[in-house]
């Protein structure tokens, strides 16, 4: 995905997939630390860890060789703690700012992030539509970070929670309402 993504000009932080430990240290050291590392299985937060040094991801990388796991390395970028999750619904956008824990740099709500809905801004459609459609999803989340005046893409998601607990029934209405308009349109409903 950072591939295709990066093809058509859609910013994102520097990544590599990575399906060995020797090549995953040797792109680490040429990436430089800080770095994150994600495990492809991983949700929710879950199976993302970062390593400010060498000494730091050998013992992720030991961990993440007995489960015979890809992964897939990005530069850390400082962003303050907190990013953007973009609920794409077909061609419309909704955003939720999350706000990393107290001990923690994931944003994710289940790991204790806190989400405050906000005005989407604008100026990231393309960019979150961008990455919609190269994932070929109508219905996802596209999690953006802000680095110098920058958004950069840093995951598509495409089973993203839709957070109930903080905003009700409303994302699950919207989903619905957007699937059930395709399945008619596709005469699957009577």
């Amino acid at each position: 995905m950072s591939k295709a993504l990066s093809e058509i000009k859609v910013p994102i932080p520097d990544s590599a997939l990575c399906v060995g430990t020797v090549p995953a240290v040797m792109i680490a050291e040429k990436m430089g630390y800080p770095i994150v590392v994600k495990m492809l299985s991983g949700f929710g937060g879950k199976g993302v860890m970062f390593a400010s040094s060498k000494q730091e991801f050998t013992p992720i990388l030991d961990t993440l060789q007995v489960f015979k796991e890809f992964i897939l390395l990005q530069k850390f970028v400082e962003s303050g703690r907190e990013d953007l999750r973009c609920y794409v619904v077909g061609k419309e956008v909704y955003a939720v700012r999350r706000i990393a824990g107290e001990d923690d740099l994931r944003s994710n709500v289940s790991r204790g992030g806190r989400p405050r809905l906000v005005d989407f801004p604008e100026k990231y459609k393309d960019i979150v539509l961008n990455s919609a459609t190269i994932a070929g999803a109508e219905l996802c989340a596209v999690d953006l970070i802000r680095s110098d005046n920058e958004a950069l893409v840093v995951e598509v998601n495409f089973t993203p929670g839709i957070m109930v607990k903080y905003f009700g029934p409303r994302f699950a209405k919207i989903f619905l309402k957007f699937i059930y308009k395709r399945a008619k349109e596709k005469k699957m409903v009577v």
